[in-house]
């Protein structure tokens, strides 16, 4: 099995301090360090913000960044996922659009936990939203939505 650890001593010594400088973020609490790594060049340390900001309580400071982030059509599919799973976390309602209308640019995996997303906001627009994907030709978003709308 991998570890955080192993990780570490794999990658080279500028990707290894991004990942403890936002495990150190995350221990912290520091949602605006946190933020910070959304604008970092390395996706995985984007991703990671994204996911660390999603799973820390009141970040509400970073659901604009994190919505931004969902609409950011040059933003890699996994990294744009991550923001939305992180708005979902936080059940936020303006993100449902944001979240709707980046799922077509979406790999299939990025797709499923964009969807994932809308199922944990909730409410009657994410609803919706998740009423067409319990048809979807992805079998496995499908049942899951399908899932998520009983």
């Amino acid at each position: 099995m991998i570890t955080a650890l192993t990780l570490i001593f794999t990658l080279n010594s500028a990707e290894a301090g991004g990942l403890r400088r936002a495990e150190r973020l995350r221990t912290t609490g520091d949602v605006a360090g946190l933020i910070s790594l959304l604008d970092s060049d390395a996706a995985y340390l984007r991703e990671l913000a994204a996911r660390h900001l999603g799973a820390l309580p009141g970040g509400s400071a970073a659901l604009l960044p994190l919505r931004a982030c969902v609409s950011d059509e040059a933003e890699r599919p996994f990294v744009r996922a991550a923001c939305a799973e992180a708005l979902g976390n936080h059940h936020d309602q303006a993100a449902v659009p944001l979240i709707v209308a980046a799922l077509p640019a979406l790999d299939p995996e990025s797709r499923y936990f964009a969807a994932a997303a809308l199922a944990a906001i909730g409410g009657p627009e994410a609803q919706a939203a998740l009423v067409p994907l319990a048809d979807d030709a992805d079998l496995l978003l499908s049942a899951a939505a399908r899932r998520w709308l009983r």
